[in-house]
């Protein structure tokens, strides 16, 4: 059944003029399609005419007749583009062929034999775009089906005509909506959309005030609906005389408003409506425009859907509630029947997790117990509806005497333990390239915000909304300040946050913010914290200090913390700080590792997080193997501001932070692109590292000469390694590990009639004995 929210065909009359952007404007918004304007010549919205909120507020309601004539009704020689914004806003979604063999693409996206309904399209560069509608109580967003094939819904919008692409091509209609009606959505277009991760949204709206409650399953809420649309029928029909006007236009406005908020189909109870109406004896011409009236109303101001204590309930529904049995174990069978689609029990963390509407929430304790009152409060209002008076009594005692304590506690002790509702940890998060946000879940490999999906499994959620759209222009000046204008340097860091939002960690490598203090390093990451917000975690250095060893199978509740984040910051260490190289190497790789909390068993993870470490003073790193300088990359901090630092710098780039989440992801974009590929800068500071920790190298630069012909003992080359160390404040190493340091780098060890020695070194002055003895 098609979506009736608005016509799908049009007349044949008023049709739009050829080239002007108004007469197109007025025709798609008569027809109810949300339209906003565009940069001339581009696809980017004209952030200068519309209004502050960006146009994600023209998803939810049309923009008024006064605005489509300001933004299109001068004298521009070169007017804004026009888009239509889609979804349920328009109900209409488009098949986007960026390419011309339409039935070739369809063939290959969608299998042999489908050939697309007629319908209006229009004609763009390459290709061509398919309007369609929407089937009742559906909506999708925006999905990639294929090579150059696209669906754009939810969440998107395209260009229209008369609208003129860059490169100076004109969108034209080949097919326009006053000849061609708008055909519904194929159903098998509308399974290939289900099948991926990009699929319809849940069937009611939540408001974010209900965000914090247990979402009642589908079935209850459309059982709820039922209920509730019956007893407003029957308010109608009961109405007394001198009142029934009035009452059918309250009772049409709040069933109105209940059919937006459950995306229902509004014809289907309006006719409810009407024969209820008659019944009252309300004349027949007065029964339409009170009707219409009061659906105009519900309209002007759409509702989220409040979930509270349930009110009304189906026949249908309360039948199957009053079949189960009166004992705890029928009462989980009632909480699991109401909230069961919804509701999942981590049987290896021994918490519970909630879906509601938007993500799965841990542990909700209270809500549960809210829940579990709520199920109780059903199974009452079903004893109601109970045709069998003596039974009705018995269904009603057995639900006031469950709504304990006690029973509630018991309840959730045996749902915990049904298989349709235990899972277990791994199976949550685990999509490296889904984040999710307060508003969804974002594709990182696309840029896109993907609709609420119960099987996206998402817990958790950056600190802010995905617009990607929003600006930072506070945060980008930040960058370009500290960073003195390096756009190389400004780029990488984007590149590896972007890779910092994602679960991957192929890159093994860890950043380090180097640089003397006031340089807004420090402030760069406390930025970062909030926009991760669920994802970043704050460490301290001792979990990756030397002095921090491992120690068997001691608990290691720092290590357990880093399970589940992707931002790891880490600010400062101690000035003799010692990197664990050991540890360094667990935690950057891509191997499992276990770790056992303060309390409770050892548990293994896949490390998702990078860690990001802000220092004034480098910790120096022992180990000059390739396992280890392969996976640093030290990003230089070079700029002072010890000159009026600007106080409030840190709230001003925060209230940024749907821009600068944008930014990131546009990073994502970029390191899935063409990888980190670090610049010069890093590079040159990397690698000005490793010759500051290298002691050894160090030692042999200023204490040794290199020569074919030289050699000295073991014992006297070692022996001035130690002096040097002491003289340098450097802590030497054993002696087998120091000859291990020197065979790596190409300097043999030999045996001669008195001792051991190494060839091809020798020692400079201040130590020419030993370098001249006789061996």
């Amino acid at each position: 059944m098609v979506n009736q929210n608005h016509n799908s065909t049009f007349p044949h009359s008023e049709t739009p003029l050829a080239g002007d952007f108004l007469s197109h404007a007025r025709f798609y918004l008569e027809r109810g399609f949300s339209v906003i304007p565009l940069n001339p010549r581009s696809k980017k919205p004209c952030a200068a005419a519309i209004p502050s909120g960006g146009w994600k507020v023209f998803q939810e309601e049309k923009p008024r007749p006064e605005q489509v004539e300001r933004w299109w009704g001068g004298d521009d020689l070169d007017p804004p583009g026009l888009a239509i914004v889609l979804g349920r806003v328009s109900n209409l979604v488009v098949l986007d062929f960026d390419r011309p063999d339409v039935d070739h693409a369809v063939a290959e996206v969608f299998g042999e034999g489908r050939e697309l309904p007629h319908t209006a399209r229009v004609r763009t560069r390459r290709g061509f775009h398919y309007y369609f509608c929407l089937p009742a109580g559906v909506n999708i967003g925006n999905s990639k089906l294929g090579i150059l094939v696209d669906l754009k819904g939810e969440g998107g919008y395209v260009v229209a005509p008369p609208s003129v692409h860059e490169t100076g091509h004109v969108y034209a209609w080949d097919s326009p909506p006053w000849e061609t009606p708008i055909a519904e959505l194929p159903h098998w277009v509308l399974e290939k959309c289900a099948g991926g991760r990009r699929t319809a949204l849940p069937p009611t709206v939540v408001s974010p005030a209900a965000r914090d409650a247990v979402l009642p399953s589908d079935e209850f809420i459309e059982a709820t609906f039922e209920g509730t649309i019956a007893r407003l029928v029957a308010k109608v029909r009961e109405a007394p005389e001198g009142d029934r006007n009035n009452t059918l236009f309250q009772v049409s406005a709040d069933a109105g408003r209940l059919v937006l908020a459950h995306r229902a189909d509004w014809d289907t109870v309006a006719e409810r409506l009407r024969q209820a109406a008659e019944e009252a004896g309300l004349e027949p011409s007065e029964i339409g425009p009170t009707i219409n009236s009061g659906w105009r109303k519900a309209r002007e101001n759409p509702p989220h859907l409040h979930w509270g204590e349930p009110k009304a309930l189906s026949v249908e529904y309360a039948e199957r509630l009053n079949s189960l049995e009166l004992n705890d174990e029928g009462n989980a069978e009632a909480f699991l029947r109401i909230y069961g689609e919804n509701v999942r029990y981590l049987h290896d963390l021994q918490t519970w997790h909630f879906w509601n509407g938007l993500r799965w929430r841990d542990n909700p304790q209270v809500e549960l117990r809210a829940a579990a009152g709520q199920a109780m409060k059903a199974r009452a209002l079903a004893a109601n509806l109970c045709r069998d008076e003596k039974k009705r009594k018995k269904l009603a005692a057995h639900a006031n005497r469950s709504r304990s304590l006690r029973a509630e506690k018991s309840l959730l002790e045996i749902a915990e333990a049904r298989p349709s509702v235990r899972s277990q940890l791994s199976e949550w998060d685990n999509d490296p390239f889904l984040l999710g946000c307060p508003n969804g879940v974002v594709d990182l490999k696309q840029g896109e915000l993907l609709e609420p999906d119960r099987r996206h499994k998402v817990i958790l959620s950056a600190g802010v909304p995905f617009h990607p759209d929003a600006t930072c222009p506070r945060w980008e000046r930040f960058l370009e300040e500290v960073f003195r204008g390096d756009q190389s340097l400004i780029a990488y860091v984007q590149r590896a946050i972007g890779y910092s939002l994602t679960g991957s960690t192929r890159e093994q490598c860890l950043f380090i913010c180097h640089g003397s203090g006031a340089n807004g390093k420090s402030v760069f990451l406390s930025v970062l914290q909030p926009v991760f917000g669920d994802y970043a975690k704050v460490a301290n250095f001792t979990t990756l200090d030397r002095r921090n060893q491992e120690n068997g199978g001691a608990a290691a509740p720092d290590v357990y913390a880093l399970k589940g984040p992707r931002l790891v910051t880490v600010n400062e260490a101690p000035e003799s700080a010692l990197f664990n190289e050991a540890r360094i190497k667990s935690l950057t790789g891509s191997d499992k590792i276990t770790a056992r909390p303060l309390y409770g068993p050892p548990v293994t993870f896949t490390p998702a997080f990078k860690l990001w470490i802000a220092v004034n003073h480098l910790p120096s790193i022992r180990e000059d193997s390739h396992a280890i300088w392969r996976r640093i990359r030290v990003v230089p901090f070079t700029e002072r501001f010890d000159h009026n630092p600007d106080l409030d710098l840190l709230d001003k780039l925060q209230a940024e932070g749907d821009g600068i989440l944008a930014w990131a992801v546009r990073g994502c974009l970029n390191w899935l692109e063409e990888g980190l590929n670090p610049p010069a800068p890093v590079m040159r500071a990397t690698e000005d590292y490793r010759e500051s920790t290298d002691i050894v190298g160090r030692f042999i630069g200023e204490r040794c000469i290199t020569s074919s012909e030289a050699s000295v003992r073991c014992a006297d080359l070692y022996a001035a390694f130690v002096k040097w160390c002491e003289v340098n404040g450097e802590k030497p190493f054993s002696h087998r590990k120091f000859g291990e340091r020197l065979v790596q780098r190409g300097i043999e060890r030999h045996r001669t009639n008195t001792a051991r020695a190494y060839r091809g070194l020798g020692l400079l002055d201040g130590h020419d004995e030993a370098f001249r003895s006789p061996l």
